[in-house]
C-alpha cells in the first residue's frame, strides 16, 4: 500500500520549516519598515506645522505632522527611494473666513470628528513655495532603510 505524500508527520514537519523560514525572512525580501524622524526648516528657521509625506517607489504614503518646533516622525516608511513633499497650506485660512477643518457657525460637527482649534492652525501656518506640495515637483528624496534614522528637511 502506498502512502500519500499529504499524509504522515513528514508534510507537517516540512510546512512548519516553511512557515519558520518565511517568517524569518520575510516574504518581500526587503525587511522591515523604517521610521523616519527630523526637523522641517523653512530658509533655517523651523516651520510650526505641516505635514511631510514620503512617496515610496512602491506608490505607499507615509504622512507625518511637523509639531510647532519643526519635528516629524513618520512610521512605517517603506525601505527604499523616497520622493517627499512638504505642504503647510491646508493650515491657512479659507477665503470664507473659517479656519479649515471647522464647520460653519451654528453646525456641529459629526461625533468623534477632530477639529483644528479656533485659529491655532492658522498661526502655525507659514507660506512656503508651491513646488513643496507635491512629491513630483519637490526634489526632496531620500532612501529609507529599515529601523530608526534621522533626516533633516531644509526648504530654501
Amino acid at each position: 500500500m502506498r502512502l500519500s505524500p499529504w499524509s504522515g508527520p513528514g508534510w507537517w514537519l516540512g510546512a512548519l520549516a516553511l512557515f519558520v523560514v518565511f517568517g524569518l525572512v520575510g516574504c518581500g525580501g526587503g525587511g522591515g519598515k523604517g521610521t523616519v524622524s527630523g526637523k522641517v526648516t523653512y530658509k533655517g528657521t523651523p516651520l510650526k506645522g505641516g505635514r511631510v509625506a514620503f512617496l515610496t517607489s512602491n506608490k505607499q504614503n507615509a504622512v507625518a505632522e511637523i509639531g510647532e518646533d519643526g519635528s516629524y516622525t513618520a512610521i512605517n516608511v517603506a525601505p527604499g527611494p523616497a520622493k517627499i513633499s512638504v505642504s503647510t497650506s491646508y493650515l491657512k485660512e479659507n477665503p470664507l473666513g473659517r479656519v479649515r477643518n471647522q464647520p460653519p457657525k451654528g453646525q456641529q460637527a459629526p461625533e468623534g470628528y477632530q477639529m483644528s482649534s479656533g485659529g491655532t492652525d492658522v498661526k502655525r501656518y507659514v507660506k512656503i513655495p508651491d513646488q513643496y506640495e507635491s512629491a513630483d515637483t519637490s526634489g526632496l528624496t531620500y532612501d529609507v532603510k529599515s529601523g530608526n534614522q534621522t533626516h533633516d528637511i531644509d526648504l530654501k
